[in-house]
């Protein structure tokens, strides 16, 4: 009897054992879920593959390359696999070469372009802006840009460490005050598209005439306009009256015919109309060189035989595309380096070592990547 209770304890423990191993190879949450996962579709073919699962693990780390630039590594694959096949690796490389640094800046929510033949595409773009308004009494001005950073100048320069899109904010202060925000498209690859909101008073108080003019996407556009105060219109061109005097934000959605949705906002006062209480503002940008591919993506892929394929130095469609949806702080990886959690969604061709290309298309991952 003694003997059957050892042996039952050391089978108990066994199974306990290799629970916790599997938890280790699994990293979970709350629920029980794989925390980390690809999902897409490889050559036509769906491909799923899960931490945790048929003995897959996410490894997680951080290279430095020749010119001393970070790469943030992320590679799903099975423990002690030889020639790795069905798996993927997610490189995405730092987007300043520096000694010291934070994968808070490195690592932000938005687009990033994958590793071109040139040696890197643009990731950094100087944008210049220009207010307009008629005010002459203006005290001061606030610009939002969207990306944490901010300015009082009338007519600011901006550099834009990745590219996305940005809800740019400017506010002025003065006899009539008011506010726009408009959404700003910095070197997306998606054709994504930016509504403007065009605002004159008419010369009959408490009525305005507006405009949207729009940028990008797929046309027609459909046009969705909130005056602020319960009345809506369709125009695309609309006149509107304000029974009472007063500050009122403005509205606009623009939907264009791929489905993609933007929308842009402006205050505007009706009280002691008069067209002072009008303002816009106008941007321009251009691409800073990039040659040591700063924030550049290379995805990797191993199929079923073996075969490497990278989309490194690989002219991407206009289709492709990566996107960087959240991050968050993570556990200790195996080597206890602390991790971050990356939510991404991408498209991209793939190309191995004789120029055989593959697309890899619907891509939603959640990879683990180390950092100093």
């Amino acid at each position: 009897m003694r003997y059957s209770k050892t042996f039952f304890l050391i089978i108990l423990l066994a199974i306990l054992f290799a629970a916790c191993k599997k938890e280790h190879l699994q990293p979970n949450n709350n629920t029980g879920s794989p925390v980390f996962y690809f999902n897409g579709t490889v050559s036509g073919q769906p491909v799923s593959l899960r931490a945790g699962v048929n003995n897959y693990y996410m490894y997680s780390l951080y290279l430095t390359d020749a010119n001393n630039l970070l790469n943030y590594v992320g590679t799903l694959q099975q423990v002690g696999c030889q020639s790795c096949s069905n798996s993927i690796s997610i490189s995405i490389k730092d987007y300043k070469i520096e000694s010291n640094y934070s994968p808070d800046s490195s690592l932000v929510q938005g687009y990033y372009p994958y590793e071109s033949p040139s040696g890197g595409t643009p990731t950094a773009f100087s944008a210049s802006f220009s207010s307009h308004t008629q005010d002459s009494s203006v005290t001061s001005y606030y610009w939002n840009f969207g990306d944490g950073r901010t300015s009082s100048y009338a007519n600011p320069e901006h550099t834009f460490t990745h590219p996305g899109n940005y809800n740019v904010m400017l506010q002025v202060t003065a006899a009539c005050n008011g506010a726009i925000s408009n959404p700003l498209n910095i070197g997306t690859p998606l054709a994504t598209f930016v509504p403007r909101i065009i605002i004159a008073h008419d010369s009959v108080p408490k009525i305005i005439s507006l405009v949207a003019s729009v940028s990008g996407g797929t046309q027609p556009y459909k046009y969705f306009w909130n005056f602020g105060d319960s009345v809506s219109s369709t125009f695309s061109a609309p006149a509107h009256y304000y029974n009472q005097a007063g500050m009122y934000q403005i509205s606009l959605t623009v939907t264009d015919a791929a489905g993609l949705t933007s929308t842009v906002s402006m205050d505007t006062n009706t009280f002691g109309y008069s067209p002072e209480c009008v303002i816009n503002f106008a941007s321009s940008e251009y691409a800073i060189p990039n040659p040591n591919a700063l924030s550049n993506i290379v995805i990797t892929y191993n199929d079923a035989s073996g075969n490497t394929y990278s989309s490194a130095n690989v002219i991407q469609p206009s289709s492709s595309y990566f996107k960087l949806l959240n991050v968050a702080a993570y556990q200790n990886n195996q080597n206890n380096l602390p991790t971050l959690q990356l939510h991404i969604q991408f498209s991209c061709m793939v190309q191995d070592g004789v120029g055989n290309k593959i697309p890899i298309t619907n891509g939603d991952a959640v990879i683990a990547v180390a950092y100093k």
